[in-house]
């Protein structure tokens, strides 16, 4: 008996961490990139700052960019 719980057991966590990495590659892949954005105390300026998850020169044949934005 115990080790048909051991197998229910180690089934169910390799069902859990598909489902949980195809939920991360979902989310991840809706975004081109990330925006960065940080206020600089010493000029007390917002800087701006863009990583693209892909080459620039495929976001031109895109008709829709999505970027995420990451406050610091």
């Amino acid at each position: 008996m115990l080790i048909l719980y051991g197998i229910i057991i180690f089934w169910f966590g390799l069902i859990a961490g598909f489902l949980l990495l195809r939920w991360k590659l979902y989310r991840e892949r809706d975004y081109s990139g990330v925006i960065h954005v940080t206020h600089d105390e010493l000029t007390e300026k917002v800087v701006y700052s863009l990583e693209l998850n892909e080459y620039p020169e495929k976001l031109e044949f895109k008709k829709v960019v999505v970027f995420k934005v990451d406050r610091d």
